[in-house]
């Protein structure tokens, strides 16, 4: 997805919260934001998300659908969360997908995800155009 896409995404899961947050009278104190792949590990919005958590000990963050957070380990984020006694909402409920379909869409994403980290080291190696 292109850069401009992933921004326009964001900017509309952006929105998608906010109307969530006003229909309940709540108040978004914090927005945490990233465009990289929910498979990085070094995203930045994630870590202060995850500060933030253990320092402020929020009452629930909210996110559009719960692969927002990250591709894998979402089970250990809802679970680092509730130490803290933070809910972990997610607007949008998947619908309910087999076994093979989520691997499937896992494989999908890892390949995805390995493709795009080889085709930037190529172009970082690459020699300059004149």
């Amino acid at each position: 997805m292109s850069a401009t896409k992933k921004r326009k995404e964001l900017t509309n899961q952006q929105e998608q919260i906010k109307r969530f947050v006003e229909q309940r009278g709540w108040k978004l104190k914090k927005e945490f934001t990233d465009l990289a792949s929910g498979m990085n590990e070094q995203r930045k919005g994630v870590h202060k998300l995850l500060k933030e958590v253990a320092t402020t000990h929020p009452y629930a963050i909210i996110c559009t659908y719960e692969d927002r957070e990250a591709r894998f380990g979402t089970k250990v984020i809802k679970q680092y969360c509730q130490i803290f006694d933070t809910q972990v909402l997610s607007i949008h409920q998947q619908h309910k997908l087999s076994q093979e379909t989520k691997l499937v869409e896992d494989m999908i994403a890892l390949v995805t995800s390995f493709a795009g980290r080889l085709h930037r080291q190529r172009r970082r190696k690459a020699p300059p155009l004149d």
